[in-house]
């Protein structure tokens, strides 16, 4: 028997702290018993909180991880076969150009080619082994132009040598020159023998609006340069025997006739009229009197050049003149005052 009552009150107090902490229960007066508190199971070590939230975040990024191996690996593969099929393109650009140097070291220019065309070719030639001269696929064009205007050069005097120059018929015809200007149209026309290639100063005058034009964006080419007088026969009979010398008339023109025997005249790119409705087409039509060229049979002309618009057709005239008839807005016919009509 406690009879002390600060015992009494502290011995109480101790029993209020153990109830409070659940560490003891009174069962009735007089009556205790201890027990331990049943745990939470979902802090148990085998159950943490929040568990399944962790699993399924688990499982998402795992997910996520395969997803994006799998489109790296897809990627790796795309990009491995885009610089197989790159590198296969360039080995056969390399072949074209290694193949088309090969020709051209052991193919000389054609014996009777004009020295200009001799030399115009030999250069094309170096020029396919030195990637600084242009990418290869101008190279390439150069090369391929070049040996067709050595060519055609060659024809020309093989065709003046089988004549024989001799006096009387052709050889009474004389170019015609006009305030300067050479005229090959339907009333003009060119002795057999004239021309052996294109001048050099059309070819540099070319260069120089090229290479204005690619830095533009614009890329241009000579798609028909220097013809001779026995090439347009064949040109020309080809379309009248195909459309009728009436309808071929409007857009080639007879032997001698042609300002491809001049030496001063081209077409580019792509010969339809298509050609003037593109951005290197309406580029030309805007830009090429710079240079000293005039697009030569312009749109809504023929009544006075005799042929249809020819919007890929040039003709090298100087940069003062071509700039005065472009200026004008008249056809060369109208600009010199003469005819286009054949006799």
């Amino acid at each position: 028997m406690i009879d002390d009552s600060a015992t009494l009150d502290a011995l109480r107090a101790s029993l209020d702290a153990l109830v409070a902490a659940g560490l003891l229960t009174i069962v009735a007066p007089g009556e205790v018993t201890s027990e331990t508190t049943a745990p939470d199971p979902r802090s148990t070590p085998e159950a943490p909180e929040g568990r399944d939230a962790q699993r399924a975040e688990a499982q998402k990024l795992a997910t996520d991880t395969a997803r994006l191996t799998e489109e790296a690996q897809a990627t790796e593969t795309s990009t491995a076969d885009l610089e197989a099929a790159t590198a296969t393109a360039l080995a056969d650009i390399d072949a074209v150009v290694t193949s088309a140097a090969n020709h051209g070291s052991a193919a000389e220019a054609p014996s009777l080619a004009s020295q200009e065309t001799k030399d115009a070719y030999a250069a094309a030639v170096a020029a396919l082994t030195d990637p600084a001269s242009g990418t290869a696929s101008a190279r390439i064009s150069s090369y391929q132009q070049t040996w067709t205007a050595a060519q055609d050069s060659h024809a020309a005097a093989e065709a003046a040598q089988a004549r024989g120059n001799t006096s009387g018929g052709d050889d009474d015809i004389q170019p015609t020159y006009i305030n300067g200007i050479l005229i090959a149209n339907k009333t003009y026309r060119l002795p057999s023998w004239y021309g052996n290639g294109l001048t050099g100063d059309t070819l540099a005058a070319f260069e120089r609006m090229r290479a204005e034009a690619a830095s533009l964006g614009h890329n241009l080419w000579i798609a028909s340069g220097f013809r001779s007088y026995s090439t347009q026969v064949k040109v020309y009979n080809s379309y009248a025997s195909r459309d009728g010398s009436a309808a071929a008339d409007r857009y080639s023109a007879r032997p001698g006739h042609s300002e491809h025997q001049s030496g001063l005249a081209f077409d580019l790119n792509t010969i339809t009229e298509a050609f003037g409705y593109t951005p290197e087409g309406q580029w030309v039509a805007a830009n090429a009197h710079r240079f000293g060229f005039i697009v030569r049979y312009p749109q809504g002309k023929e009544g006075s050049t005799g042929y249809i618009w020819e919007p890929w057709h040039l003709r090298y005239l100087g940069v003062d003149t071509a700039t005065a008839v472009y200026n004008s807005g008249l056809s060369l016919e109208e600009y010199l005052g003469i005819t286009s009509v054949y006799s």
